[in-house]
Parts: C-alpha cells; structure tokens; sequence
C-alpha cells in the first residue's frame, strides 16, 4: 500500500522535475548572450482592384501582367482596366485598406509570419477569410458588381 509520505515525496519530485524541465525549454528560447533580437520586417504588399467589362475595350497596359494571371484561371472579359494600386509595407497586426469604386473598402492584415509568407485576414464586404500568402503567389478576390461590370482586388505579397 502506497504511504501518504511516499506520495507527497513522488508528487513533490513530479513538481520539481516540471519545473527543471519548464526552466530548459525557456533557456533554449532565450537569445544567445551578446546576441540583439533581429527586428522583424514588415509584409510587403502589393494590391490592385481590377474593373472587368464583357465588352470589348483592351487590356489597360497597366493590367497585361495581371491579364496573364486571369486568363490561366479562366476568367472572361473583354475589358480590363486597373482602378487604383497600391504598395504598403505592414508589420504583423497592421491593417492595410484600399477603397473600391463601388465605395466597398478592401482591408488586408498580417497576422503571422510563416517560414514561406504571411497568414493573412482579408476583409472585403461578405468576402471574408484568411489566407496563407506566399511571396509572388497573388490571391485574387473578386465578383464585386460596378455598373454592369465586376471588381477583382488581386493582392500579392512582395
């Protein structure tokens, strides 16, 4: 039969083995002596919104990379003009935003850095939802209606 010391010694041995163990994992967290925290950089970010027309009109010469993109996806228009672009660096937390001409606005945030890209949030009307992001991999969002004509946002992390 167990004793009541021989319990609260093998209890007490428990308490110190977890602390021991606790105290190794923070040293191997910890920096190396005379070594500075390297200073995380900010996402890079790079988004366009894209207005989609079924009729014919070109490609604006500012969307042909992009029309390369869209093309492979199987997406049709006739007309592909770029509305509004913009770069933004963001560090984890930060929101970015760009305003749609359908007075919708397109809000992006990194909310953690992987080994590859960000995990990020990405907010535009009912579109909602995260997204793993790699650098030179686009997400394009888009079937926001403008006048007869869609929106696509295509954001790309640089």
């Amino acid at each position: 039969m167990w004793s009541g010391e021989w319990v609260r010694r093998a209890l007490a041995g428990a308490f110190l083995l977890a602390i021991c163990a606790a105290g190794a994992s923070a040293q191997e967290l910890a920096p190396a002596p005379g070594s500075a925290p390297t200073r995380k950089a900010p996402a890079q970010f790079e988004v366009t919104v894209l207005r989609a027309a079924l009729e014919p009109g070109g490609i604006d010469p500012d969307a042909a990379r992009l029309h390369k993109l869209l093309a492979k996806r199987g997406l049709a228009y006739g007309t592909l003009r770029v509305v509004a672009h913009e770069r933004e660096a963001l560090m984890l937390g930060q929101i970015g935003a760009v305003m749609t001409p359908n007075g919708k606005e397109y809000r992006y945030r990194p909310l953690d850095r992987g080994e590859n890209g960000f995990l990020v949030a990405v907010d535009w009307g009912s579109t909602r939802g995260d997204f793993r992001m790699k650098p030179g991999v686009p997400l394009v969002l888009g079937g926001q209606p403008k006048d007869g004509d869609q929106l696509w946002v295509v954001l790309e992390l640089r």
